[in-house]
């Protein structure tokens, strides 16, 4: 071969290679690109995206030997997942006057109160059992796919009841269910 044609060669070979190096780099940068998209989706859902508040709470008040009158709202909570979901998550908030917040309880679902325990327990016993992740009877672990599980929320110190204006329950989070070994 003639030093033209091995020069020539040569070129073609550095193209080639250029054009190869261009076309990792964007395949790299395509996948950095569907992965980092990926994991921001997974960041995205601390698991509240698909457990649905139940529209139909009870609502009422009750009077607590230890903190006075208390308001209550009771519910269900649906899992829409498609797999099963623990430790669902709520925080609940009473609105004053132009919807400001008065009080903000968070608690976890799965933990229903008796009428009898919400007119005896202390404030302190009534968090002990809102917090417990797990829930009574381990009813918050678990929760299989359309499952309901209930909830009870207690407001207490409540202001004038004429300045009571609304409530909100929100879903703060929720795991996905992991068998224990």
């Amino acid at each position: 071969s003639t030093p033209a044609n091995s020069s020539a060669a040569s070129d073609v070979y550095k193209r080639q290679l250029i054009g190869l190096t261009v076309l990792c780099l964007f395949l790299l940068f395509a996948y950095m690109r569907t992965y980092k998209s990926a994991q921001v989706k997974k960041e995205i859902d601390p698991g509240n995206k698909r457990i649905v508040v139940s529209s139909e709470t009870k609502e009422y008040f009750i009077d607590n030997i230890h903190l006075g009158q208390l308001f209550v709202v009771q519910g269900m909570v649906r899992n829409e997942y498609p797999q099963a979901r623990s430790f669902i998550f709520l925080k609940a908030t009473l609105y004053t006057g132009l919807n400001k917040p008065y009080q903000t309880i968070t608690l976890y679902c799965g933990n229903p109160l008796t009428r009898e325990q919400l007119r005896t327990l202390t404030l302190q016993e009534l968090f002990k059992v809102v917090k417990n992740k797990y829930g009574k009877s381990r009813a918050n672990v678990n929760v299989l796919p359309n499952a309901e599980v209930p909830f009870t929320v207690f407001f207490y110190n409540l202001p004038e009841l004429s300045k009571l204006t609304n409530y909100k329950i929100e879903v703060v989070s929720s795991e996905p269910y992991k068998p224990s070994s």
